[in-house]
């Protein structure tokens, strides 16, 4: 089997990730459910804080989108729903 060289991965990786970001802009929680064998996370999802940034509470909901993308992608390469958000985040 051919394995991908570094420049091919990091081109399918980036692309991946560009899709996840265009599908967490534009797609909002509320948006009706899209088939899809990729997993879809919605920031506003994740409202609960999560850790203290220079005295303010952070949730992934307020800034969380590349946890959201990060998410998706490896929950989708490695078909395991633990990878969440909220789950990078900790």
């Amino acid at each position: 089997m051919h394995k991908p060289n570094g420049k091919k991965m990091y081109l399918l990786f980036s692309n991946i990730l560009l899709a996840c970001l265009l599908l967490g802009v534009l797609a909002p929680a509320h948006a009706a459910q899209i088939e899809s064998a990729f997993p879809l996370y919605y920031q506003v999802d994740y409202p609960e804080p999560l850790f203290e940034w220079r005295g303010e509470q952070k949730s992934v909901a307020s800034s969380g989108c590349g946890a959201v993308c990060v998410a998706m992608v490896l929950s989708h390469f490695y078909q395991d729903t633990s990878y969440t958000p909220s789950a990078l985040f900790r």
